[in-house]
């Protein structure tokens, strides 16, 4: 089994997969994914990771292992972050490659009524007929998805720093 790779913030003890959810997180995918240009914003002055400990690191790590534990996965946040900044361009490259990304998409017009996620899925799969698709999903599959966007949700954690006027 390959191992997968993140990106961690060892001060914020936050971490999130290199290649986004659903995307290539392997060795040689680390920084060419959307993770890394969400890295690279989370990294500037417009992120909340500037000035802290950075690194990669491997599934397999003790350090990960640990981090698991007491730390939190902010790929949902990340990938909010991301298209708020960057726009759904990226995301709708990658619904063709990632049935992981179609769920999580789905989650976010559904519980989090993101009005330009709805309008996108509308456009690339029809009106409705995108729902259909991830209730045919769902019913044989595990829905880790909307747990993680509901807990998201509840966190409220901007990654973005304010602006000062």
């Amino acid at each position: 089994m390959s191992l997968s790779y993140f990106y961690v913030n060892r001060d914020k003890e936050q971490f999130f997969r290199c290649g986004l959810d659903g995307l290539n997180n392997r060795f040689n995918r680390v920084g060419t994914e959307p993770g890394s240009r969400a890295l690279a914003i989370l990294l500037s002055e417009h992120g909340t990771w500037q000035g802290d400990r950075i690194a990669v690191v491997s599934d397999s790590s003790e350090e990960f292992e640990e981090l698991v534990i007491r730390g939190i996965d902010i790929g949902v946040e990340v990938q909010l972050m991301l298209m708020k900044f960057d726009g759904l361009g990226w995301v709708e490259e990658c619904l063709d490659v990632s049935i992981s990304m179609f769920q999580r998409m789905c989650c976010y017009a559904l519980l989090l009524r993101h009005a330009d996620v709805t309008v996108m899925l509308d456009r690339k799969y029809g009106p409705g007929k995108w729902q259909k698709r991830y209730e045919k999903h769902l019913q044989g599959n595990t829905d880790l998805q909307s747990q993680r966007v509901v807990d998201a949700k509840n966190r409220a954690l901007d990654l973005l720093r304010r602006r000062e006027d």
